[in-house]
């Protein structure tokens, strides 16, 4: 009996304290228009296009031109609900419904009261409902179309929205009014589709006097020998006197720090630490991205009353941004060091952005680090990742700079505006601070460079001068005030800067200040070869676009439409010069394209041929360059655009060349005008013993051997000038240059230069051998003369271990593969030496 009373008044001071209960929201759950009488099942988290397309209520928006078939469902209202059962038992005294999610004007009610009004997808809302809930209840929301939200602000006030270029309606321009992912109302490289509904979990949640929510340990000193900083403990209600918080090591279960609360606490508790002799957090490049597994408990009379568990890392990150005999540096150090970026932008991997999962998310930054990627930038016109995202991140030693969701569009900054706004921004920051790959909070994605280059000012009626003192008054209050505020308050450590380029294009002295993105190659149709010329101190974006392989193209386009002419193929095709500017670089470099698949084939070379002359441009003058991050990683639909990886997750080219080019410890060579010149880069914290081989093959193979030579480089350093060469005419048409990079055993890098043009070459045609190695998934290939950027095909393999690659000659290639081949015959190969694919 006396046992029985024991464990009943532990359960009933678990209520009264800390332990909390959640339950998923997620079944149950049905839809209508507004308007309508017929109710439909729903999924939970999810939105409306999702539901339509799922009961076949509407076309699939990917495929064909069936994305202006869908468009009517933004602008109507939507309406959902569900019932649920209070849960039994022991009954909390504090319930509260959690949505992590609503896309994006919703009122919500429960039992019929009304219980919040939403504006705002990025944030979570939370409302108590105790004394709301009944045995059984309804839970009702109704979503507003934003168009019909903002359609007076359209007639009145500044005209905010004649900035919205990338918005694709023109009549209706509410994108920079809306607090949601601007690329949902279209951009140059993905569908207009402007959703609805609950997009992230609903939960209710019961809890008695006090629960945890969150911990977090500031960092304000970082060392090899200690750290020390503030750990803050966020919890809703208070903590009573007698309350012992205990932070934990979980690989030996030590205590790092023991609190009695000796007053009653509310809301939050900050307890200064220290700790000596931890293993550092640190970039793949730049050692091991070492974390401790922690768990902080909340106690009471020897009773465990709730806790929270978390993968910390301590680091040290700085923005190194000063005047220098250059201009002006952007850089990052990272405990100390000096640390060159290699990477990309990231987008939201669905234009149906509750389709992208966890797995989704972590294969993205998977992929990234396989390519050899220290740095993802996550650009501002899209959303904040979920956790998955972050995770992956910090597990795989990637360091991410993080935009806030502003993107290439004035804002307004009301007072409505902004205290949305700065919801927004205490969610996401407190919510992303514990993420020891974060590096760097940016306002926005180029709002102050388009507001002094990209000619607002100078069309017609587009702001008029006694708007425009107010809209730049806007863009302060937004990114030079409330956001840096709420990241100094809430993220002390974090790094922030209020735009990203900090510098135009336009002249090329501004390459030598602060970050830049370059787009004269695309919208100002440079050559490809201007990237040697327009090398910045930061390169935040910059790239070329192709089209995706066959395969991916099929899921949108039947073979009757694969053409650049046919309507199917303009319409995927959202960049305003895109079809042309491919095919005008292609035929620069590469024989007329002969059909279709060779088209395609030979536009993903053009892009790897554009990455591959920027990052080499850019690490070759490391130290004037110290990062590169190019446009774009992923993508939001199947369909032409600057991605290294399609919608699929299907590696193009390019992706396999960067997975070169990012090498930590990487050599070239120039060739131009009859010289060359062989260059080394290091991005690696501790020097190297190396040898270097520079070879000209002719391409039957016979060999020159020019280099061969053993050299030290030190620490993060730039070779510019190793070693020159001398070639004639005859040769440049007929050799190829091989330059090897070896640490000890280890092949550390290798590129193929030629000196003119491939399609200059004088190459002979061939055919490779191959052998096959089943029970390994390998393929052995070889050829007797030079076969130039073989691409291998095969339903059903989903990765190669390198692809687009050269084969010299009388020189094996092992490939491995992921995925089922039945037989040779399913495997096809080509090069742009013939315009169609042959069998082996």
């Amino acid at each position: 009996m006396k046992y029985r009373f024991l464990l009943v008044l532990l359960g009933l001071c678990s209520l009264a304290f800390g332990q909390s209960t959640s339950w998923p929201l997620h079944t149950g759950w049905e839809f209508r228009q507004q308007g309508t009488e017929v109710w439909h099942p729903a999924q939970v988290p999810g939105v409306v296009q999702l539901d339509l397309l799922r009961l076949g209520l509407i076309p699939d928006p990917f495929v064909g031109t069936q994305e202006k078939e869908v468009q009517w469902v933004e602008d109507e209202a939507w309406e959902y609900q569900t019932t649920f059962s209070k849960p039994q038992g022991l009954a909390y005294p504090h319930y509260a419904l959690l949505f992590e999610g609503l896309d994006t004007y919703a009122t919500v009610y429960l039992n019929g009261q009304m219980i919040w009004e939403t504006d705002n997808m990025f944030r979570q809302y939370r409302v108590e409902v105790a004394h709301l809930l009944q045995p059984e209840n309804t839970l009702r929301i109704i979503f507003q179309s934003p168009m019909e939200r903002h359609a007076q602000r359209l007639k009145e006030g500044i005209p905010y929205h004649k900035t919205a270029g990338n918005d694709a309606r023109p009549e209706a321009r509410v994108s920079v009014y809306t607090r949601k992912a601007p690329f949902q109302f279209g951009w140059d490289w993905g569908p207009r589709l402007v959703t609805s509904g609950i997009w992230q979990p609903v939960k209710l949640i019961g809890w008695g006097t006090a629960q945890l929510t969150q911990f977090h340990l500031h960092q304000r000193e970082v060392t090899t020998q200690a750290v020390s900083g503030e750990l803050e403990v966020q919890f809703e209600g208070t903590l009573p006197t007698g309350t012992e918080l205990r932070l934990i090591n979980t690989l030996n279960d030590s205590v790092w720090l023991r609190h009695q609360v000796t007053v009653p606490t509310m809301a939050s508790l900050k307890l200064p630490y220290a700790f000596n002799n931890l293993n550092l957090w640190r970039p793949h490049t730049l050692g091991e991205p070492h974390r401790y597994p922690l768990r902080l408990e909340l106690w009471y009379q020897e009773a465990c009353l709730g806790q929270q568990s978390q993968s910390v890392g301590f680091r040290d990150i700085r923005l190194i941004q000063a005047a220098d005999s250059i201009g002006t540096s952007f850089y990052f150090e990272v405990n100390g060091l000096p640390f060159y970026s290699m990477g990309a932008n990231v987008i939201p991997p669905d234009a149906l952005l509750p389709r992208a999962t966890d797995t989704t998310w972590a294969q993205i930054v998977y992929d990234a680090h396989q390519a050899g990627m220290n740095m993802l930038r996550v650009w501002g016109g899209g959303i904040y990742p979920p956790e998955s995202f972050y995770a992956a991140c910090d597990s795989l030693g990637i360091l991410v700079w993080q935009d806030f969701m502003f993107a290439c569009s004035l804002y307004p900054a009301d007072s409505a505006f902004l205290e949305t706004v700065r919801q927004e921004a205490r969610h996401q920051v407190t919510r992303l601070r514990v993420h020891p790959s974060l590096a760097l909070w940016c306002g926005n994605n180029e709002i102050q460079v388009a507001w002094n280059n990209w000619g607002w000012d100078l069309l017609p009626g587009l702001m008029g001068a006694a708007n425009e003192a107010q809209a730049e008054e806007a863009y302060r209050k937004l990114f030079q005030a409330l956001l840096p505020s709420t990241v100094e308050q809430l993220d002390g450590s974090r790094l922030y800067v209020h735009t990203s380029p900090l510098s135009n294009w336009g002249k090329l002295e501004n390459f030598n200040h602060g970050s830049m993105h370059y787009w004269g190659v695309w919208h100002g149709r440079d050559a490809l070869e201007q990237f040697n010329v327009f090398v910045p101190r930061f390169m935040s974006e910059y790239g070329f676009q192709s089209f995706p392989e066959a395969a991916t193209v099929a899921q949108f386009a039947p073979r009757k439409h694969w053409s650049l002419r046919t309507q199917v193929m303009k319409h995927h095709q959202k960049s305003y010069i895109g079809n042309g500017e491919i095919r005008t670089h292609l035929r620069r470099y590469y024989p007329r394209d002969r059909n279709f698949e060779d088209f395609l084939y030979k536009s993903q070379l053009t892009q790897a041929r554009a990455l591959e002359i920027a990052i080499e441009a850019h690490r070759r003058r490391a130290g004037h360059n110290m990062g590169t991050l190019y446009w774009q990683l992923n993508d939001t639909w199947p369909g032409p655009s600057w991605s290294t990886r399609d919608y699929y997750g299907r590696w193009k080219i390019a992706h396999y060349r960067v997975q070169q080019l990012y090498q930590p410890t990487y050599a070239s060579a120039t060739l131009a005008d009859g010289t060359g010149t062989v260059w080394l880069h290091s991005t690696l914290p501790h020097p190297q013993t190396l040898r270097l081989t520079l070879q000209r093959l002719d391409f039957h193979g016979e060999e020159t051997m020019l280099l061969d030579t053993t050299l030290v480089i030190n620490p993060f350093a730039a070779m510019p000038n190793l070693f020159s060469f001398d070639y004639t005419d005859q040769e440049a048409e007929n050799s190829v240059w091989v330059i090897s990079l070896w640490g000890g055993d280890q092949l550390r890098s290798q590129v193929n230069r030629y000196a003119v043009a491939p399609k200059d070459l004088n190459l002979p045609k061939s055919q490779p051998e191959i052998q096959w190695v089943p029970e390994e998934n390998l393929l052995i290939l070889s050829s007797q003369t030079l076969i130039p950027d073989v691409w291998l095909e095969a339903e059903g393999i989903s990765h190669w271990s390198q692809n687009g690659f050269t084969l010299l000659p009388n020189k094996a290639v092992r490939i491995q593969y992921q995925g089922p081949l039945s037989a040779l015959s399913a495997l096809r190969w080509r090069s742009w030496l013939s315009p169609q694919a042959q069998s082996f």
